[in-house]
């Protein structure tokens, strides 16, 4: 039987080798050297080429709002909210959402 603990970590092995892949890939220059503001603008771009309905829905359970190309000043300022993600691409030991005890 896969514990909790278990299956996070190959959460986070699985997301750690796509991560790998996509940063040789058309993003390089977003996910080479992560930043907040990078990850933020990574963001926009991947919304602005989606037609999928559950990446919309996503983005307002995230910031609260409708992702709209008008809206960038608004993402702006939810710069910070990507601090856990750039944190975990670093190779930190926090994930989005979970926290170490």
């Amino acid at each position: 039987m896969t514990t909790k603990t278990e299956s996070l970590e190959a959460y986070k092995k699985a997301i750690r080798a796509q991560y790998e892949i996509e940063k040789e890939g058309k993003y390089c220059s977003f996910l080479v050297t992560p930043s907040r503001a990078k990850l933020r603008q990574l963001c926009e771009e991947r919304l602005k080429e989606s037609n999928e309905k559950e990446d919309k829905i996503s983005f307002n359970l995230v910031f609260g709002f409708e992702y709209e190309a008008g809206n960038r000043n608004k993402l702006q300022n939810q710069t910070d909210k990507f601090r856990p993600i750039e944190t975990f691409l670093k190779g930190g030991n926090r994930f989005v959402g979970y926290r170490n005890n």
